[in-house]
């Protein structure tokens, strides 16, 4: 078993130059570090992951950046990168970005992360984040050759390998769901709009009701955060209203449960007095799912998404794919107890001119 002694008198160069050169220290010159390296590969010195490294050209590492690896959304993506990751021989960095659920981006720290991880020992990047991405950080990650995929990230760009929903059809298909159902006075309450994946659910709301011949009335949708206390707060308003809507539809599970929380508190049920829908695909696996009636809701299936997204990532890494990959999962309908048919002139549609 050779050592670092004996890389050094067979490169003959001092045992301090060959550890330069396993630490990547730049002072050292090219033609020594080549010599260095030549030796290494000859006597397969391999017992570190720096040496490693050096050989190979590889980590065996890939880097994930995440809106919050305690979300529950977020957690259920980040089970099937590490079980892909773990069949394929790979282990993960997880930089998170935010430090709470309800917490906006940081554009400056999440911009500094993807240099930190590029700048790193990693061989990939995932990118599991809502807020996108720019054209700044699409130059830089081709700058450095690095391969990378994003996950429910709604830039467009022909070089970024993509795992993605179509937000706005499966948003069309839960209104519809609750149109079928006899619902015409819908609220809406969308997710952070600062996010394209936030607008266009909110468009794909909008474009059913004007499918179906019904008016889109702006004070019947209120803007929320993404968070079980956004949801909480926004029913209670919708509750506060003169008029209430037969059905609720919320951006995302996590503020559907606050809806519903809300709303057994003030006495309302759920579905008989008003239906809930939500979206995501979490209830029966979350710390919520005790909040009764189950929830009817869009089905995410999130963890074959970080499945597939490790995969590409891999197979790009190993030179398995050239072309840009870009895919779009199906989203399932999932009906649960939280919605009500409703019949006569209980469904009937809200004007245009209300306003509460």
């Amino acid at each position: 078993m050779y050592n670092i002694d004996d890389i050094a008198r067979f490169a003959n160069v001092s045992r301090t130059t060959v550890s330069r050169v396993l630490n990547h220290d730049p002072g050292v010159s090219q033609k020594t570090q080549e010599k260095v390296l030549k030796v290494i590969r000859e006597m397969n010195y391999v017992p570190n992951a720096a040496a490693r490294t050096l050989v190979r050209k590889k980590t065996d590492i890939i880097g994930v950046l995440v809106n919050n690896v305690t979300d529950i959304f977020w957690d259920r993506i980040i089970s099937g990168i590490e079980k892909s990751l773990h069949n394929l021989e790979y282990e993960a960095i997880y930089v998170n970005v935010k430090r709470f659920q309800n917490e906006p981006i940081n554009r400056d720290k999440y911009k500094k992360m993807i240099r930190l991880l590029a700048e790193g020992r990693v061989d990939g990047i995932i990118i599991a984040i809502t807020n996108e991405l720019d054209r700044e950080d699409v130059d830089f990650l081709v700058s450095r050759n690095l391969p990378f995929v994003v996950i429910q990230n709604s830039f467009e760009d022909a070089r970024v390998n993509s795992i993605n929903i179509d937000n706005f059809k499966e948003t069309y298909t839960s209104t519809e769901y609750l149109l079928d159902l006899g619902h015409r006075d819908i609220a809406y309450v969308a997710g952070d709009l600062q996010s394209k994946i936030a607008i266009n659910r909110l468009k794909g709301f909008e474009k059913a009701l004007e499918d179906h011949g019904l008016p889109i009335v702006r004070a019947r949708i209120l803007q929320g955060n993404n968070s079980f206390e956004e949801g909480y707060w926004r029913m209670k308003q919708i509750l506060s209203w003169d008029r209430k809507p037969t059905a609720v539809s919320f951006y995302n599970d996590i503020m559907a449960y606050g809806g519903i929380n809300a709303a057994q508190e003030d006495g309302v049920r759920i579905p008989e007095d008003i239906s809930v829908i939500g979206f995501d695909g979490l209830s029966g696996e979350d710390p919520f799912a005790k909040l009764a009636p189950p929830l009817t809701t869009m089905h995410q299936p999130m963890a074959s998404m970080g499945e597939r997204a490790a995969k590409i990532i891999v197979d790009k890494i190993n030179g398995n794919h050239d072309e840009v990959i870009h895919e779009i999962f199906a989203v399932k309908l999932v009906e649960k107890g939280s919605c009500k048919r409703l019949t006569g002139p209980e469904s009937g549609a809200v004007s245009p001119v209300t306003t509460t």
